[in-house]
């Protein structure tokens, strides 16, 4: 009977294992090919979703660009209102200070205790806070203390200076 195999039939039977093994193995690839496309229909979703973020991001950024410069420039304008009245500040602290020592020497003088009286005149610090124990006394006469020749108003005066600077 083994004889009775021709070839031809050995050959059918060979082809006939061959393609068995073809379709199973077709069958395979085409389930892993379903799922590389199911992949690439979810990457391709992924990059839409990626590229759509990234708008939204460039979006957010250009508007945070937008609010930092009008800070900016809301800034530099308060700075530059800020030293403006530093400067004027610092011009009424000193024409303030001109006045009352001018004051204060007016004061002096029309009570007969300024320079133009004794030919001396108090230190300016003592002058200005009414520290110190005694004030200079020209030739003849008395130490007298400082805090005697400050009047109520002169005191207020001096504090609300001495406050300024």
């Amino acid at each position: 009977m083994i004889a009775a195999v021709s070839v031809p039939m050995v050959l059918d039977v060979i082809i006939a294992v061959l393609l068995v093994a073809t379709i199973v193995y077709a069958a395979v690839l085409n389930r892993k090919l379903a799922v590389l496309r199911n992949a690439k229909a979810e990457m391709e979703m992924l990059a839409v979703q990626f590229a759509d973020s990234t708008a939204k991001a460039e979006c957010g950024i250009q508007n945070l660009k937008a609010h930092a410069s009008e800070s900016g420039a809301t800034l530099d304008s308060i700075s530059a209102r800020a030293a403006g009245l530093a400067g004027d500040l610092s011009f009424l602290v000193e024409k303030g200070t001109s006045l009352a020592n001018r004051l204060e020497e007016a004061i002096d003088s029309a009570r007969g205790k300024g320079p133009g009286a004794d030919g001396t005149r108090p230190l300016r610090a003592e002058r200005m806070t009414g520290a110190g124990t005694r004030t200079r006394a020209g030739p003849g006469q008395a130490m007298t203390p400082a805090a005697a020749e400050v009047s109520p108003e002169q005191a207020a005066l001096f504090k609300s200076l001495r406050g300024v600077r």
